[in-house]
């Protein structure tokens, strides 16, 4: 995003001095018919680089009619400045487009479908140490898109004639054409959304840059939703008691990037969670956990109200678990590494009693969920001094990407990581399988080793949050007091498994690496001596396909919360539990989708 800015102000001011000093001739020389063509040629071919491969390869331009609609539409907007700018002018001014095309060509290659809602709303909050991870990540690529604008900048400069491409009359009736289009294009995507049978005009809003305008207007149309919807929550109640003793005390940690098939804890292979397998049965695993959303921004907002794939707007309706345990009179806390400036969260953690954010510093390349426990001790030493139940939530940065920045250098058990990866040492590695890409082996593509390199620093990154939930459930267990602990991820990861190589998260056409998520509970001895039902119920319901719309209901039940907003049926410590048949979720634009579980 910085990079993007800063080749946008650097374009603007090439654009300036060359439209500002007409007499500038010391490259004119260099100019020729034939050189002039060669360079339209280029600059053209970069422009229709996107929505060319939007075209060939994006699964959310579905049918004929909803790849036709893009073709003619990309046609029309792009070719429509052409009609009243010369060439010189149209192409400096399509830089800017260029730079967003970029970051669509981006999203098209990492997820086979053109930008999504949640992707431009992610960038807009995206924190700087996440920034720059994901830049030194891809540096080589990054490398190759800086060399490819600048050629850009420097043809249009030096060999695109400052004249019209047609004559007056023909730019006339092309524009007068590209104008009607983009009109009726425009209209019958707003009639789309009242009737499916023009549904193939929403492939409107994928067109570069308009799916990025659309999704900033819907970026800010939510934050005033979440603004307004704070101000006439003030005197919201829910009626909310607990029969919870003062002592007592639920934690809930909030893991990040976790994928149920990779933790040793739940029958991956691999030692991956060697600390806590060794405490044995002072665990219970649920085996059949999906997420609602592949993307934090979603997942953990819906994860800590009632709000669900169907009905989403209750997030804006009624407020979070977290009040509920206030006004039940527990003592609240919001202790996080990550998600600064999502405005969501913010509304959730800026009532707790006790909040803490640990911020990171960009000039430090790792940033590591240990620093979440002396905050921890520091909240649980409160109840020393005011005695109240207690309720913490760990917001923790887990295996996010780039995953050999989770670990220190000490956890590097599996090898080689991403911490090797060089293009000039990348042949020289081995898969899992044996197979190199040096010897031309079959089956040794790069992206094989590359799967492995990536799966080998995964597994480290969940080999030390192993290793942090532990410490958590040390430093509970140090208090003495009845403490129940539950563990979610957010959502999964793509690691290369796929049959289409997917990778990270946040597809559009998802996978079930994604949203099949471990969830684990943990209490003390004195909570289940309390609590001797509830903790037998947990273990008895370990095996029934639940989501994390359950979590809700279950942490406040766990705690002895009542209230008439709570549904015993989609609680995991309820005998009346029911569990689910089909895992509904919500895509990167927000739609409802399934995933169909099997018995």
């Amino acid at each position: 995003m910085l990079f993007c800015i800063w080749l946008a102000s650097f374009s603007l001011y090439v654009n300036t001095l060359i439209m500002h000093r007409p007499k500038l001739h010391i490259y004119r020389p260099l100019y020729s018919p034939r050189r002039e063509k060669f360079s339209l040629i280029y600059v053209f071919g970069i422009l229709a680089l996107c929505p060319l491969l939007a075209l060939a390869t994006a699964s959310d331009l579905q049918g004929f009619w909803g790849h036709l609609v893009y073709a003619l539409t990309v046609v029309s907007l792009y070719g429509l400045g052409l009609t009243f700018l010369t060439k010189k002018k149209y192409f400096f001014s399509a830089f800017v487009l260029l730079l967003i095309q970029l970051c669509d060509i981006l999203h098209i290659v990492l997820y086979g479908a053109t930008t999504s809602l949640l992707w431009v709303y992610t960038g807009l909050i995206a924190e700087g140490g996440e920034t720059v991870e994901l830049f030194t990540a891809g540096m080589p690529v990054i490398l190759l898109m800086a060399s490819v604008v600048l050629t850009y900048l420097v043809l249009t400069h030096w060999f695109v004639r400052n004249r019209y491409i047609a004559s007056r009359r023909v730019r006339s009736w092309a524009a007068i054409v590209m104008s009607g289009w983009l009109l009726v294009a425009s209209v019958c995507c707003a009639f789309s959304f009242q009737t499916d049978r023009l549904q193939p005009f929403r492939t409107v809003l994928k067109v570069t840059p308009i799916n990025y305008i659309y999704g900033v207007i819907m970026t800010v149309s939510v934050r005033e939703d979440v603004h307004d919807s704070q101000a006439e929550l003030v005197d919201f109640k829910f009626d909310a008691q607990t029969t919870a003793e003062n002592d007592e005390l639920v934690v809930f940690v909030l893991g990040e990037t976790s994928r149920y098939c990779q933790w040793q804890l739940n029958g991956y292979e691999r030692e991956t969670s060697p600390r806590l397998m060794a405490r044995g049965e002072e665990l219970i695993s649920f085996d059949s956990c999906y997420t609602v959303a592949n993307l934090t921004t979603v997942a953990v907002p819906l994860i800590m109200s009632r709000a669900t794939p169907h009905h989403l707007r209750m997030y804006f309706k009624e407020p979070s678990m977290v009040d509920a345990f206030q006004e039940a009179g527990y003592r609240t806390a919001w202790i996080a590494d990550q998600s600064f400036n999502n405005v969501f969260l913010l509304n959730i953690s800026g009532k707790c009693d006790y909040l803490y954010y640990h911020e990171h510093d960009i000039t430090k390349h790792s940033y590591l969920d240990e620093e979440l426990i002396p905050p921890l001790r520091k909240f649980l030493a409160q109840n020393q001094t005011e005695s109240r139940p207690q309720f913490a939530v760990l917001h923790s940065l887990g295996c996010h990407f780039k995953y050999s920045n989770r670990y220190p250098e000490s956890y590097r058990y599996f090898t080689p990581d991403l911490n090797d990866v060089s293009w000039e040492t990348l042949s020289q590695y081995r898969d899992r399988g044996g197979l190199s890409v040096d010897r031309g082996e079959k089956g040794s593509a790069i992206a094989s080793v590359m799967r492995t390199i990536l799966t080998n620093s995964y597994d480290n990154a969940l080999r030390y949050t192993d290793m942090f939930i532990d410490s958590v459930i040390t430093t509970l267990e140090q208090t003495g007091r009845p403490v129940i602990m539950l563990y979610v991820g957010d959502h999964g990861e793509n690691l290369l498994d796929t049959r289409e190589n997917k990778m990270l998260h946040g597809q559009l056409s998802h996978s079930v690496y994604e949203f099949h998520v471990p969830m684990f509970i943990w209490a003390s001895d004195s909570y289940k001596q309390r609590y001797p039902e509830k903790w037998q119920t947990i273990y008895d319901n370990r095996h029934k396909h639940v989501s994390t719309m359950n979590i809700y209901h279950s942490l406040l039940q766990m705690g002895s919360v009542e209230m008439p907003a709570l549904d015993t049926t989609m609680s995991i410590s309820s005998p009346d539990l029911q569990p689910e048949t089909v895992a509904w979720i919500l895509d990167s634009n927000l739609q409802v989708d399934s995933i169909p579980l099997s018995e």
